[in-house]
């Protein structure tokens, strides 16, 4: 089809590349249980005679699968990996194929793991240079997420994968600032997913580059958690039954992926404060102490204690570099925006089934958070909720909102 230069004639023919790329990715996707992992099952349960005969047997397996896997990587290096280069370059422009050849790099990704470490430069760099002069599709974060959660645990693969990040963290954040984040929830969706996956597996070199703005990175992911509340289709109820020839069904799709969005976002947090938590050295109050008495705060003993102190500095002292939204709000650290934000999306359209990721994002902030600090924002927060609807009815009554303070201070 590329030395053709055929054009695609119609969806699902054989001038799609997409047919020909899934029957590749199913292919990867029916092996991944075989060619992930080679084990070699315990025989400590068998006699002398009877463990060496297994022994032989098993060495004899495990020797056949190497063999195996050998040959199958043999083949995606030499053959498949050259095609689908080609593939990102050809068809760069078309966003179908390349939500197909980032599914199909997955699932290569994922059936053979850290077994295809040394095509880890190349295919990053392939990413980088589609994502940056294609489309942009969304679909090369998520397959970065993929690479972070195969390969973080490889201590010389998470600067490259930090790297990465960076390169694709510009023009994503640019592209999804102001209408944008309310336009793109997939985008949105897919960078905090990468971010989560970031946090989890390389925390300490993420949270600590200089290349990346945490600032503006958390700003926007407090403002993605109430996607749900201010994106299309917001306030739309999910136990309204569908109907297949109404036109509200692409709102209701439009409403699932931002509450997808505001989701991912949420995950964020809690991994991020949950690491935040283990890796402090200084407790929020002490840093809060030190910065407004004008002293430099001390020097960490180690990369992961900067990247909890960096967050610290975000959570109770940062202010917002270029505030869109008048409100008083966005004059505050970034632990009020964020309690803030959870109550708004909890009270303004938060699908149930989301409530406890937010419940789970304040449970981990009181519990690393001074009391009398986290008690304060989360009266302005409540503060900062209307009470009244617009038609003049009471929403909550100052009972009501004392009953729930209390409640989440126990």
């Amino acid at each position: 089809l590329m030395d053709g230069n055929v054009p695609i004639e119609g969806s699902d023919t054989l001038s799609d590349p997409r047919v020909w790329l899934d029957y590749l990715a199913a292919l990867f996707r029916t092996f991944n249980c075989l060619l992930r992992r080679l084990g070699n099952p315990s025989s400590s349960q068998w006699d002398t005679r009877e463990r060496n005969a297994v022994d032989r047997t098993t060495s004899e397996l495990v020797l056949s699968a190497q063999n195996c896997l050998a040959e199958c990587l043999q083949l995606v290096r030499e053959v498949i990996w050259p095609v689908v280069t080609r593939v990102l370059t050809h068809y760069a422009s078309r966003m179908r194929p390349m939500e197909h050849v980032c599914r199909l790099i997955r699932f290569i990704v994922r059936c053979f793991s850290v077994h295809l470490r040394d095509l880890l430069p190349e295919l990053a760099e392939k990413i980088v240079l589609s994502y940056t002069t294609g489309g942009q599709h969304s679909s090369f974060l998520y397959l970065t997420s993929v690479l972070v959660d195969e390969f973080g645990e490889q201590l010389d693969c998470r600067v490259g994968l930090v790297n990465v990040y960076e390169a694709l963290s510009g023009p994503t954040l640019k592209s999804i600032s102001g209408s944008g984040l309310i336009q793109q929830p997939h985008t949105v969706e897919d960078l905090f997913r990468l971010c989560t996956r970031l946090v989890q597996h390389c925390a300490a070199v993420f949270l600590t580059s200089s290349r990346i703005n945490l600032n503006e990175l958390c700003n926007t992911a407090v403002s993605s958690l109430n996607l749900c509340c201010t994106g299309p289709g917001a306030g739309s109820s999910s136990d309204d039954t569908p109907d297949p020839n109404s036109s509200n069904n692409d709102e209701s799709s439009s409403s699932s992926a931002s509450t997808s969005a505001s989701a991912a976002a949420a995950r964020f947090f809690i991994e991020l404060i949950i690491f935040t938590n283990e890796a402090c050295e200084e407790t929020p109050m002490q840093v809060v102490q030190i910065l407004e008495s004008g002293r430099h705060l001390p020097t960490p003993s180690c990369q992961s204690a900067l990247a909890a102190q960096n967050v610290i500095v975000w959570l109770t002292y940062s202010r917002p570099t270029q505030p869109t939204d008048p409100s008083n709000m966005n004059s505050c650290c970034g632990g009020q925006r964020l309690v803030s934000a959870l109550l708004q999306a909890c009270c303004l359209g938060l699908m149930d089934e989301r409530f406890p990721e937010m419940a789970d994002i304040l449970y981990h902030l009181k519990v690393m958070i001074n009391q009398e600090m986290f008690l304060n924002w989360l009266k302005n927060a409540v503060a900062n909720l209307s009470t009244m609807r617009t038609d003049g009815l009471v929403q909550a009554t100052q009972d009501q909102i004392t009953d729930f303070q209390d409640v989440v201070m126990k």
